[in-house]
């Protein structure tokens, strides 16, 4: 891990930009919430970018795959000062409540078929959890 201070709003809005491409085929609106951050400030954080940048694509992409075609999908921010909250929130299928126990398990999967159509695209579920593990923070998700 290489470690320094970056502007993760940039950060952010540079994952978006690869992603929207993406987005277009299906319809869905990528947006980056700037009420969370009104008067622009840059929001540091101390991080190994590059891994960063892959969690925050790995997520937007599995929010542009399990969405619904002419959806939303929204990055907003919370700076609580020493950390900083990302939420990307979609509205797509969702995860059975049982499943969101074993979400970042290696080898689990909450709707087998499309995952398998979905295959080896990021880094992964597991990936990105580990990548928020070695910088000591936490991921969270809600259904």
């Amino acid at each position: 891990m290489y470690k320094d201070y970056f502007d993760i709003v940039d950060a952010v809005k540079e994952a978006v930009d690869i992603t929207t491409m993406r987005a277009n085929t299906k319809n869905i609106e990528l947006h980056v919430d700037k009420s969370t951050f009104p008067h622009r400030k840059p929001i540091m954080v101390y991080a190994d970018r590059l891994r960063i940048s892959q969690l925050l694509e790995e997520l937007l992409r599995n929010a542009i795959f399990f969405g619904h075609d002419g959806g939303n999908i929204t990055v907003s921010f919370v700076d609580m000062f020493d950390k900083v909250l990302v939420e990307v929130e979609d509205h797509g299928i969702g995860i059975p409540g049982n499943g969101l126990a074993y979400l970042f398990h290696q080898f689990y999967s909450a709707d087998n078929s499309r995952s398998r159509e979905h295959g080896g695209h990021g880094i992964g579920r597991t990936g990105a959890n580990r990548i928020i593990d070695l910088h000591g923070a936490n991921m969270t998700v809600r259904s």
